[in-house]
């Protein structure tokens, strides 16, 4: 429920309260693409760009073996080659 909540505040243009809820989510049920992925753009969005990295590692880290071709694992990779 938090990531729902966490999306639908990223998509209202509040990342900082987004971030929260998404960072809620991942203690209660961690190790979830959606909830990194979440807190990843959130982050990003607030100008915490190491707390962005982090995250975007760490859902780098949870699909490693991962063979499909999601919008989020492409754009962590873009991110993360920039970076």
């Amino acid at each position: 429920m938090r990531e729902l909540l966490g999306d639908m505040l990223l998509e209202q243009g509040q990342p900082a309260a987004a971030l929260k809820e998404y960072e809620v989510s991942l203690k209660n049920a961690p190790n979830r693409l959606r909830g990194y992925y979440g807190a990843a753009k959130s982050a990003e969005a607030v100008g915490e760009k190491k707390k962005a990295k982090g995250y975007f590692a760490q859902l780098a880290k949870l699909t490693r073996t991962a063979d499909g071709d999601r919008a989020e694992l492409r754009e962590m990779k873009q991110y993360l080659a920039a970076k």
